[in-house]
């Protein structure tokens, strides 16, 4: 049987500072809706920062410089390409 292993701590992580559109945006959610990851406006910036991006990059990396999920990235790169 392997030796057990102490197990380490998880790093601290700063809060994170919403966008004032974020903020009020959540804000104005009812109580009930605010469970879970509640889905948040995408700016134009954030649309097109992924529109250029795609093909060129990772999604990984795609989705860090834009502060989302890889699979969120990708869920709004469908949606974008489904008004098309």
């Amino acid at each position: 049987m392997p030796p057990r292993l102490d197990p380490k701590p998880l790093p601290r992580i700063a809060p994170v500072k919403l966008r004032p559109e974020w903020a009020e945006y959540l804000d104005s959610l009812p109580e009930k809706a605010r469970t879970g990851c509640p889905r948040r406006p995408w700016t134009a910036e954030e649309d097109a920062l992924l529109l250029a991006a795609v093909g060129r990059d990772s999604w990984d990396n795609i989705a860090d410089k834009i502060g989302v999920s890889r699979n969120t990235a990708k869920r709004r790169y469908r949606e974008l390409q489904a008004k098309k």
